[in-house]
């Protein structure tokens, strides 16, 4: 059976099942973790980084995240910036505030100067099995790269 444990508040968790669109799956979290239904949530692993499932609604959450695996439930709070919206991400269980290293991973600041990746579009492990929409897998680029021989270039005798 494929679960995962979603961990909030004051040190709570909630097994919930996550082979179904991200959109209902959140849905359910907000139910069970009593939250605000008008809010953004999100869920991370241990280490802080983010499974990015609020901007993939129509997606499988089995696609982004580990089977078995604990998650911190976390908020997200998006501030229009031009172009750009800029995403903050609050830890739902109390004491991660204090954890430096997993709020640094949360919430990465940006290089000066270096123009700023938007969450969600990097290499993770959050990421539909290792292929996104748009990426090709290493066995597709060599498919690619390497065609199969043509049937009618040979010559006969």
């Amino acid at each position: 059976m494929v679960f995962i444990t979603v961990r909030f508040g004051d040190d709570q968790s909630a097994l919930f099942n996550p082979n179904c669109r991200n959109v209902n799956l959140l849905r359910d979290i907000k139910r069970k973790c009593d939250c605000n239904l008008d809010d953004t949530f999100d869920l991370s692993d241990e280490s802080g980084e983010v499974a990015n499932l609020w901007s993939h609604p129509e997606d499988n959450g089995k696609n982004f995240l580990t089977e078995r695996g604990n998650f911190i439930l976390v908020r997200v709070e998006r501030e229009d910036e031009g172009d750009d919206d800029k995403v903050t991400y609050t830890p739902m269980l109390y004491g991660m505030e204090n954890e430096k290293e997993f709020l640094d991973r949360l919430n990465p600041r940006p290089v000066k100067g270096a123009k700023q990746k938007r969450r969600g579009m990097s290499d993770d492990a959050f990421s539909p099995k290792g292929n996104r929409k748009g990426r090709q897998s290493v066995s597709q680029t060599a498919k690619k790269n390497n065609p199969p021989p043509s049937r009618s270039g040979g010559t006969r005798k």
